[in-house]
């Protein structure tokens, strides 16, 4: 802690921290002792530094599969505005701890139908929602590509 000969107080980290790195990267102890600047037989004092590395928002979060599926029946009212879950249940991870490791969900494309909403997710929870009813007749296939962030 010497600085240009004289005693800085500033400590200094010569290396790059990472929380991710695991449990013995998280935490520090630095034992530290002060003598005066002219040493005087026994007049040491002691103490403790404890440093805790924090989560920074680092990783990406991760699907845990590539494709869901997702079913429901056309012209069905019954359907609009209840939860409708993927196969398998669409799930994503992410590594970082705390408030660093919350999973937003959003669909990126695909969820229009002529210009028109017709299926929402909850950002939470990445539950479905149709949001108005359509006919299966006006798409080109039996299938809609979501992709969803």
């Amino acid at each position: 802690m010497e600085k240009d000969g004289r005693t800085s107080g500033i400590l200094r980290v010569n290396r790059t921290l990472d929380y991710d790195a695991g449990p013995d990267h998280r935490h520090f102890l630095l034992n530290i002792s002060a003598t005066p600047l002219t040493p005087t037989l026994g007049h040491v004092a002691y103490t403790s530094v404890r440093i805790d590395i924090v989560d920074f928002d680092d990783l990406s979060p991760q699907f845990s599969h590539d494709t869901y599926r997702l079913a429901f029946v056309e012209n069905d009212s019954s359907i609009i505005n209840v939860s409708l879950a993927t196969t398998p249940r669409l799930l994503a991870r992410d590594m970082d701890f705390g408030i660093n490791q919350t999973v937003l969900y959003k669909i990126q494309s695909g969820a229009s139908l002529s210009g028109q909403p017709f299926l929402q997710i909850d950002q939470a929870t990445g539950e479905f929602k149709v949001i108005r009813i359509f006919d299966r007749e006006a798409l080109s296939s039996n299938e809609i590509l979501l992709q969803v962030k």
